[in-house]
């Protein structure tokens, strides 16, 4: 940055203030001097009045597959976030255009101390952003896994809580486990036996479900939708699997029904309705968890796919080889089970997450993310990536 004579003799008060000041710019304006260092720039818009996206409620996204859901992606009036390689990034919605959440000039973005640094989940509650990270004790000299909060541009970080999952000295995570963010609290379980609620106002932890899950009654997956926690579980001896209901506000637990090891990812709960794809029979069905009543629409889906629910569209993506999920087809239903839109991304290997209006893909060993569809483009018949780098 230039500096005029005249502002070289002002008094060191005046430059004292500056140097402040300096701090809190973007260091895209600061030249580095090591070019190999990530500059990026930080800024949140200003809040609105009133919240019109509740970015505190679980999203299905959030729990699906690692090799191909987003994994922990947020919208709120003002931007998106998304959580990629530890690290988390951050767009305007006024055009996706995604950076590292970290503006500090001295901070090379690879290690705990990078204001972006959100790790293993992320969650937004009441103007915060919260994540489990792994983090370093130096007093005990070890490594333990916390629960973060910090403001919305990064800042501030201050850990709440430690979790009771094992870190190895490396830092690395060990066990099954699972992460979800919902109205001002944070679940998750350990190794499929123990599940714990975190208060993100307070820190406080308290075990849940310890008299229905255990060594031999193990989670397999969870939704959360409206007041309620719907948890498939297995029967270790008998190797059955049931789809269970809990109360967050009065902890009931109710037996909805017997379930099917290939439902374990493509379903969900709306509105007292369970959504899902039923393998056995091919079809898309609706059960109405009060009645027991069910609808059904067949489709007759690829062998290996993957089924992701939002508010007005089911995503189908499919691939040939059960682990490789390299060309994928992409397909859009409407919520009526009729086909809309499909693409064909072709050589890509894709995970991705929905917004309001668009769906956002991230290619891996890539950005955070590389192309876009506006939901706007649904069938038109002409779906075709955008790239975020391109002009408009």
């Amino acid at each position: 940055m230039k500096r005029s004579d005249v502002l070289l003799k002002k008094c060191m008060g005046i430059l004292l203030v500056s140097a402040v000041l300096f701090v809190f710019e973007s260091c895209a304006n600061v030249p580095s001097q090591d070019p190999s260092r990530p500059i990026s720039q930080t800024t949140v818009p200003q809040e609105p009045e009133e919240e019109l996206f509740d970015a505190s409620l679980f999203r299905n996204q959030d729990s699906g597959p690692s090799f191909i859901s987003g994994r922990f992606f947020l919208e709120t009036d003002r931007c998106y976030y998304v959580l990629r390689d530890e690290y988390i990034y951050y767009s305007a919605k006024e055009k996706p255009d995604f950076h590292i959440l970290c503006s500090r000039p001295d901070c090379y973005h690879n290690d705990e101390n990078c204001n972006a640094y959100g790790d293993m989940a992320l969650g937004w509650f009441d103007g915060k952003l919260y994540c489990v990270s792994v983090l370093s004790v130096p007093l005990e000299d070890r490594m333990r896994l916390g629960l973060v909060r910090m403001d919305e541009d990064g800042r501030n970080h201050e850990r709440l809580a430690y979790l009771d999952i094992t870190v190895s000295p490396s830092g690395q995570v060990g066990g099954y486990y699972f992460f979800g963010f919902h109205k001002g609290y944070l679940y998750f379980y350990v190794d499929a036996k123990i599940m714990y609620r975190v208060s993100l106002k307070t820190g406080e932890i308290r075990q849940i479900l310890d008299g229905l899950i255990g060594d031999s009654n193990l989670v397999n997956s969870v939704r959360i939708a409206e007041d309620n926690m719907y948890l498939v579980l297995n029967d270790i001896a008998e190797d059955q699997y049931s789809l269970y209901e809990y109360g967050l506000s009065d902890g009931k637990i109710r037996l909805i029904c017997p379930w099917m090891k290939n439902r374990l990812h493509s379903w969900t709960v709306e509105d007292g309705v369970l959504y899902f794809y039923n393998e056995e029979n091919r079809a898309f069905t609706e059960m109405d968890l009060k009645t027991g009543d069910t609808s059904v629409w067949e489709a007759a889906l690829p062998d290996h796919h993957n089924i992701f629910y939002d508010d007005d569209w089911i995503y189908v993506s499919s691939w040939e080889e059960e682990r490789n999920p390299v060309n994928q087809t992409f397909e859009i239903y409407d919520r009526s089970y009729q086909l809309i839109d499909r693409l064909i991304l072709q050589g890509k290997t894709v995970r991705f997450f929905s917004a309001s209006d668009k769906l956002f893909f991230s290619p891996f060993l890539s950005n955070p993310v590389r192309y876009y569809l506006p939901k706007s483009d649904f069938g038109k018949g002409n779906l075709e990536l955008k790239d975020v780098n391109s002009k408009p």
